[in-house]
């Protein structure tokens, strides 16, 4: 975080006609569009034929649905998914301050999980970093909703990150007027993160769905000791599979986009069973 600081302070805050620019310089035939809840207003973009079963990416932060880009153009994905990719309050397209509460982040996406699944069945959800308690937090509150959980980078026991010196002063302090909004919502968010994972302690069990979780063993934001966690705590899921990647790099979905696309499509294999 703090090595890109310099860069948050000129990045420039993406409209939906700068996204759908993304969209045409990669190649990816995308529709966006856009719902009103909790008096807010998420975008989402839609990718691949929509009588297929279904694939929800939510990120984490700093970050946005672009981080994905790479999968919306798998051919191996377009065969078999519609995608679908929304950006969170606070991030992206999506304006507005975020929302540090991990339930109403959940919430705020919960309508565009419900819409999803009555049309694509089953419906996989990946997720990564911060974005994994919001995924898990759905299925918790919305049992039968969600078929499978994809979880990259996972940040799930309280006090399991790297916290950084400068993130105070990017969230409230002096800092806070020069970044980007994605760098101040992160910086909200990781405030208020271990007193939301608190939150959740007694609820981990309610997962019923089968989890991928994938790091790398040496990631040194979000600490590999985020598996062990899973491991004691998700004790309702029929199947925990635990994936290391070498290495020490938090952002792995383009670094390991194959292996990770290889995931998705054996947790797929596993539903349709």
């Amino acid at each position: 975080m703090t090595l890109h600081w310099h860069y948050s302070c000129l990045h420039i805050a993406m409209s939906e006609d700068e996204l759908k620019s993304f969209f045409n310089k990669h190649r990816i035939k995308a529709i966006i569009n856009n719902y009103q809840v909790l008096k807010r207003t998420l975008y989402y973009a839609t990718i691949g034929e929509d009588h297929l079963p279904a694939i929800l990416f939510i990120h984490g932060a700093p970050a946005s649905m672009t981080i994905y880009k790479e999968f919306f153009t798998d051919e191996e994905l377009l065969k078999r998914f519609c995608m679908y990719a929304v950006d969170r309050a606070g991030f992206g397209v999506t304006d507005g301050r975020t929302e540090p509460s991990i339930k109403k982040q959940a919430e705020m996406i919960f309508p565009l999980a419900e819409r999803i699944q009555r049309v694509h069945q089953p419906l996989i959800i990946m997720a990564g970093s911060y974005g994994v308690p919001i995924a898990c937090r759905l299925v918790i509150d919305h049992p039968n909703i969600v078929q499978g959980l994809v979880l990259v980078a996972p940040s799930l026991g309280p006090g399991l990150e790297k916290m950084y010196w400068i993130t105070p002063l990017l969230a409230n302090g002096f800092l806070s007027k020069v970044v980007s909004k994605e760098y101040k919502s992160a910086s909200i968010e990781k405030m208020n993160h271990k007193k939301e994972l608190e939150k959740m302690l007694p609820l981990w069990s309610k997962i019923d769905v089968p989890v991928f979780y994938l790091q790398s063993e040496n990631d040194p934001v979000v600490y590999p000791s985020n598996a062990e966690f899973a491991k004691q705590h998700l004790t309702g899921t029929p199947y925990l599979k635990i994936h290391f990647f070498k290495g020490r790099k938090h952002d792995i979905d383009s670094r390991h986009h194959l292996a990770i696309r290889n995931k998705l499509l054996e947790l797929f294999k596993m539903l349709m069973k």
